[in-house]
């Protein structure tokens, strides 16, 4: 928790419920999501299933790019993956970053579920908690803080700019360039 003089903002939440914690870490425009279970809790553990609510509009289960029915392969294009909500494909990591759109600020909730392996055919729903986290431009004072992640090597960009290539046309090295000979030559 962050504090100054009179105010106080809150960059981190937790919820509990019968041996699950979840904690939301706010940054801008992003929320860290980190999940704990009791190591009893662990055996036919297939992963977390996350369900957001936006602050006006209704509850949606995340999407997940990985399920147990569709290999992703070296041939997998974003025009062919298949997304999969995380009640049928859990999320198999202990934490998620969500990233809400960003035309929507405002208090979002978050409710995550441990999933089961169920007979070896589907899942079964386990512990349940939730929180709740104010999402949108993280200001407080003079600080802001914000999450940082390699876009270019990113799925997003993928996604987004078709891996469009982003460095100049041409040669790539400096090795022609006056200015990095001189440079090199304080380094050698």
């Amino acid at each position: 928790m962050l504090k100054k003089k009179n105010s106080t903002t809150t960059i981190q939440t937790a919820g509990e419920a019968d041996g699950l914690s979840v904690k939301a870490y706010k940054g801008d425009g992003a929320v860290l999501l980190a999940f704990d279970l009791d190591e009893q809790l662990t055996e036919g553990l297939a992963g977390f299933a996350v369900k957001r609510a936006p602050p006006s509009g209704r509850p949606d289960f995340l999407l997940n790019r990985l399920n147990f029915k569709n290999m992703v392969t070296a041939d997998t294009t974003p025009a062919n993956r298949v997304f999969t909500p995380t009640n049928i494909a859990p999320f198999q990591t202990f934490r998620w970053t969500d990233f809400p759109p960003l035309d929507k600020a405002g208090k979002y909730h978050y409710e995550v579920s441990a999933m089961y392996f169920k007979n070896k055919v589907g899942l079964k729903k386990g512990p349940t908690a939730s929180v709740s986290v104010q999402v949108g431009p993280f200001l407080d004072g003079h600080s802001e803080i914000g999450f940082t992640r390699g876009y270019l090597s990113s799925q997003a960009y993928a996604d987004r700019f078709k891996n469009a290539p982003f460095r100049p046309e041409g040669k790539k090295t400096n090795e022609d360039n006056p200015k990095f000979r001189e440079r090199k030559l304080f380094i050698s």
